[in-house]
């Protein structure tokens, strides 16, 4: 055990003193009923003139009771060079400042400066010294927001607050500021290049198709998807643009610039190079189709019918739903069942989409899971874009041979595949031969009989 004391009393000519040893004092009631040896300083006294009666002995200085008043003292002046002055006088003086036995300053600070000018009252806080959010955004701040707090305001508060030390201002989370949604700006930027020659656009094309969209320029700025819509090329006597694929000239155009084909609504060739730099439109509706895994029954040529509603509507909703995880540049809702027809079951419908650059290929999976859940089958390679309608231009006589041509889009991939009855006409080699990658089916001696889609 190890034994410390708090002071020591002998016997001086008259009288006892008692004095305490480093870090214990004699409290002030003691100081002042037995005479202090020396000063009384911050209510206590390390010496006194005389035992204790009671017995009581000197206490660590840690122990002796201070109550701290914290007090906000608001001065009126007729000038902002008062302000200064005092500041200047309290850097000088040294703290904590004694002013009697019991009293004293432990610091004093200027806290609020708030003066007047011509818009109004600004009430600006000193170093250290902070307005908590909710004064900030009541009174507006002058200047922005700072980790929910601010240095100057626009009036002077109702309440007669001042600006507070940051580590008494426990609201913060209060006014915390909202978290901003970083707002998507799309632009759609149209570039003009001049090539000598259309191998040019061919190699371009191979280019942009070897990119992986959206591609990342910066942290904030992406190319979501790049698109070749027309080719101009001069011919011996005059222009000529045609449109690239899902891509037309609108029918307004098609009326203003001659149209190289027949106008149906709208034309994919010019006979001349618009003036006002023009060029092919997105076309409106995308034609597709889907094959089915079931028998065909007649009820489902009426759109009336409980087959044709029930069947539509759960296509429509598989279609639009993983279109729209799937498919960059699906317009939202837009899928359209237009029909029905035989071999197995042959589904039509349209798209909307805002780029010709779609790749169906997971977006197709998806709905083939979707409608299976139904109980609704699709046959192996159920999915097929049906834009092209006309597979050849010439006449068609009884008992001859056509070539049937099909142009595959440019975002399309795998193979063609040609389907007659829904069987492979490569396997009748009599009467079909198929040549040029797939892209032309040729058929011998033809009759009413190969009549369909």
């Amino acid at each position: 055990m190890k034994l410390q004391p708090s002071g020591v009393c002998q016997p001086n000519v008259t009288e006892y003193q008692c004095v305490c040893e480093d870090g214990f004092s004699w409290t002030y009631n003691n100081c002042k009923t037995y005479e202090a040896c020396d000063d009384i300083s911050w209510g206590s006294c390390g010496c006194i003139s005389g035992i204790p009666s009671d017995g009581e002995m000197c206490v660590l200085e840690s122990e002796l009771h201070f109550i701290v008043f914290l007090s906000e003292i608001e001065m009126d002046v007729s000038s902002i060079a008062v302000i200064d002055e005092m500041r200047r006088y309290l850097q000088n003086v040294t703290f904590p400042l004694q002013l009697d036995e019991l009293v004293g300053f432990l610091d004093v600070d200027i806290t609020t400066v708030c003066n007047f000018n011509d818009s109004g009252y600004k009430c600006t806080c000193e170093d250290q010294y902070f307005w908590p959010c909710e004064k900030c955004r009541e009174y507006e701040s002058c200047y922005n927001l700072t980790n929910n707090t601010c240095r100057c305001i626009n009036d002077i508060p109702s309440d007669r607050q001042f600006c507070q030390p940051v580590n008494d201002i426990t609201n913060n989370t209060a006014c915390a500021q909202p978290t901003v949604t970083p707002v998507l700006i799309e632009y759609l930027s149209e570039i003009q290049i001049d090539a000598e020659n259309t191998t040019i656009i061919d190699q371009l094309m191979i280019y942009w198709m070897s990119f992986d969209f959206p591609y990342t320029i910066s942290d904030s700025t992406n190319i979501t998807e790049t698109n070749l819509t027309t080719v101009c090329s001069l011919n011996q006597t005059q222009y000529q643009c045609k449109c690239e694929d899902l891509f037309v000239w609108p029918n307004d155009t098609c009326h203003s610039y001659q149209a190289c084909e027949d106008i149906e609504g709208s034309c994919t060739c010019l006979n001349a190079l618009p003036v006002n730099g023009q060029s092919c439109q997105l076309k409106e509706d995308i034609g597709m189709s889907m094959t089915i895994d079931q028998n065909f029954s007649t009820n489902l040529t009426d759109p009336n019918s409980n087959d044709y509603k029930y069947l539509s509507a759960q296509i429509e909703k598989a279609i639009n739903t993983n279109y729209l995880k799937n498919l960059a540049g699906y317009s939202s809702g837009s899928a359209k069942v237009t029909g029905f027809r035989s071999g197995s079951v042959i589904a039509d419908y349209t798209i909307k989409a805002s780029s010709n650059n779609l790749d169906f290929r997971a977006a197709h999976e998806s709905i083939s899971d979707s409608l299976r859940a139904e109980g609704i089958i699709l046959a192996e390679d159920a999915f097929a874009l049906s834009e092209q309608k006309d597979f050849t231009k010439d006449e068609l006589y009884p008992l001859q041979t056509i070539d049937l041509n099909c142009i595959q889009p440019d975002f399309a991939k795998g193979t063609i595949q040609w389907k007659v009855n829904n069987k492979d006409p490569a396997l009748d080699k009599k009467r079909y031969v198929i040549s040029n990658n797939n892209s032309t089916l040729t058929v011998k001696t033809i009759s009413e009989s190969d009549s369909g889609e």
